[in-house]
């Protein structure tokens, strides 16, 4: 399904379930383009690991970047009573559970 956030260059039969970082980006850049005055930016998809740039995705916007990776690993963490690094994941290491 086209959600028109990721443009031109997202072609299934190309890229299948495989989001390089290079297209997760772009695909965030075009989100906050379109809803620029969101709180936010969620990235979902299986094919979308935002973890290992995370940081630099919300440096980049300057907002929070919720990844769908990134959200399970941080409530596995919680759920499992471990702390994780402040900034890790993001802005969502500084949100705890209650």
């Amino acid at each position: 399904a086209d959600e028109r956030l990721s443009g031109p260059i997202t072609d299934n039969d190309t890229y299948g379930w495989d989001m390089t970082p290079e297209l997760i980006t772009a695909a965030v850049e075009r989100a906050v383009e379109t809803a620029g005055d969101a709180d936010a930016v969620v990235v979902t998809g299986a094919g979308c690991r935002t973890t290992p740039i995370i940081v630099e995705l919300e440096r980049m916007v300057g907002r929070p970047v919720i990844g769908a990776d990134s959200a399970t690993f941080w409530a596995v963490a919680a759920a499992a009573g471990l702390r994780l690094r402040r900034g890790s994941l993001g802005r969502l290491t500084d949100c705890s559970v209650s």
